[in-house]
């Protein structure tokens, strides 16, 4: 029997399910503003309407209007200069580059994280006296990247319990975003997570007044104030992917700006608000956290006036606005109007500074991957901090963070070369004069010179592989060049840089100079000239003529010229 035949009216869908596609495609399309279409594949397109269908939140805004419910951007399109809606920037295939979505978090979830970012918080500043910092969880002992090292982590055992609790229950969420924004990353990090690895987490924590911050960081704590600060218009260099920010807190507006998006949009300010959810490629796009004025971005459940054409929030936190302040920390200016105290009230608090300043913060939760979880193959699982950092240091003999390099500079000189030994030879000019001497003396300075000799050894060292080599110039001027080889030996876990001169007879180096077609001709002869000319004296440098003079008269006596110069040291006479 024959395979059964299936003819073409079989294969198609029933009617009703493709008018309900074409019902939801083209309710898509009526959503969705499209700065240019044609900058966008159909791929990406599809990957639109994707997001849009599976992500929940977004029907819910704007649901009863005919407003878009998302504008989408191409990454060389011009980009609005102020961003307060649901936007999204995407390349041709769809992947997302930058998205603010509005009230991603629900209320019982926004309000529960909110409560233990006030408790991390209010026992920062009570407890530790810090007002604000960066925190990261889990750190060495959870595989985070090597290149991070914050102090404050390590010492409050607090905040890294509440913070692993945040990440727990935004968990899902980000998984949700992150699997539809970037798929290619989301298969990475589920790679990594089968193997114990989890991407990095970090709580920012920035209060709303600048008086606060000066008061609370003159301890012992204003060093770490730098260290923690916002950084202003910065690329994170070491990141994977996009970052998920999520915002949470009482506060009455901020903003993310971003410097130089593309040639047509030299700077964009996204607002914030608690609840919203910022995907940005940090290692692409420069950002900077700056504060905002709340005109635009009245709280939901409170009352206001305008004031001297400022809006004043009675039942929630104080205005941000102050055009004096530094542009990386948010301040606080109270427009609302001096209450006399009454009988009932306390006299020593008023509308100036509020009882509970740890409410009126912003907080933010960030989700990234570092590139040290695609490079490091050995996981640090189970070992306490000091025993991770010597591990990780014994795996890695060569690695340097970037906060010594920049200390140091470009012109420092590397390890291995500090390491070699150079010597000059003072006095050997004058070796043609010593005519007569002290015979005691002589003695003595050979027991001496006996003294400093090295001792002989019969251990022998093998060459196992030449791994590089390295051009270095020798001599006061940096004119003679020489070549350094990288070395390791067998039987030796050392990695050592060698000269030349210490690997002569030796197959693997002769086969690794062909291979690399390197010539040591001329590096034996430019030593051999220099060390020649040291032999001669002051006299004969200065005036070539005399010397040519002389040696005619040494070489008439006898064919070898060299019998009548025992005492002295040979050099060469086709000078």
């Amino acid at each position: 029997m024959g395979p059964l035949h299936v003819s073409q009216h079989d294969k198609k869908k029933p009617k009703h399910r493709r008018r309900k596609k074409q019902f939801l495609k083209a309710q898509a399309l009526t959503r969705v503003c499209w700065e240019n279409e044609k900058s966008i594949d159909e791929s990406g397109k599809t990957r639109v309407y994707k997001m849009i269908k599976e992500w929940e939140f977004l029907k819910g805004n704007n649901i009863q209007s005919n407003e878009p419910i998302l504008s989408v951007y191409g990454v060389n399109d011009t980009i609005p200069k102020e961003i307060s809606s649901n936007t999204i920037i995407v390349t041709k295939e769809g992947m997302v580059e930058m998205a603010l979505l509005k009230s991603v978090l629900p209320p019982s979830l926004l309000e529960e994280c909110t409560q233990l970012c006030r408790e991390m918080s209010e026992w920062l500043a009570t407890e530790k006296d810090i007002d604000k910092g960066s925190f990261f969880s889990g750190w060495w002992t959870m595989n985070m990247p090597m290149g991070y090292k914050c102090a404050d982590s390590f010492r409050f055992e607090l905040v890294d319990t509440k913070v692993k609790q945040i990440q727990a229950l935004l968990h899902d969420t980000f998984q949700h975003i992150l699997e539809l924004a970037n798929p290619k990353l989301f298969a990475k990090l589920s790679k990594l997570t089968e193997r114990g690895q989890t991407p990095v987490v970090c709580f920012n924590m920035i209060p709303t007044r600048n008086e606060s911050v000066k008061e609370k960081f003159q301890g012992s704590y204003k060093s770490t104030d730098k260290v923690n600060r916002p950084k202003t218009n910065h690329r994170d260099r070491n990141d994977m992917g996009i970052s998920a920010m999520f915002y949470m807190g009482k506060f009455g507006g901020g903003s993310l700006q971003l410097i130089r998006v593309n040639e047509h949009t030299p700077k964009t300010l996204v607002h914030i608000q608690a609840g919203d959810v910022v995907l940005l490629r940090a290692n692409k796009y420069r950002h900077a956290v700056s504060p905002t004025r709340p005109q635009s971005f009245p709280l939901a459940n409170s009352s206001q006036t305008e004031v001297d054409d400022v809006k004043i929030c009675e039942n929630s936190s104080p205005t941000l606005n102050n055009p004096q302040a530094d542009d990386n920390t948010p301040t606080l200016i109270n427009t609302c109007p001096k209450q006399e105290p009454t009988d009932g009230d306390n006299p020593v608090q008023s509308s100036k500074e509020p009882s509970n300043d740890y409410e009126q913060k912003r907080f933010s939760f960030i989700f990234f991957a570092h590139r040290s979880h695609f490079k490091h193959s050995k996981v640090y699982c189970g070992m306490g901090q000091r025993q991770a950092l010597n591990a990780f240091k014994a795996d890695h003999p060569y690695y340097q963070s970037q906060r010594m390099k920049k200390k140091l500079g470009d012109d420092c000189l590397d390890q291995s070369l500090i390491l070699t030994e150079k010597r000059k030879p003072i006095k050997r000019n004058y070796a043609l004069f010593n005519e007569c001497g002290d015979d005691k003396q002589e003695e003595s300075d050979e027991e001496e010179y006996q003294q400093y000799e090295p001792k002989p050894t019969t251990e022998e060292y093998t060459i196992k592989v030449i791994v590089d080599h390295e051009k270095v110039f020798k001599g006061s001027d940096q004119s003679r060049k020489s070549y350094l080889y990288h070395i390791q030996w067998l039987g030796y876990p050392d990695e050592t840089w060698e000269p030349y001169e210490h690997l002569d007879d030796c197959q693997v180096f002769e086969d690794y100079l062909k291979h690399h077609n390197i010539s040591l001709f001329d590096e034996e002869e430019e030593d051999r000239k220099v060390d020649d000319s040291m032999l001669l004296p002051a006299w004969m440098h200065e005036d070539e003529s005399l010397f040519e003079a002389l040696l005619p008269i040494i070489c008439c006596s006898t064919d070898n010229p060299r019998h009548h110069l025992d005492d002295v040291p040979p050099f060469d006479f086709n000078y």
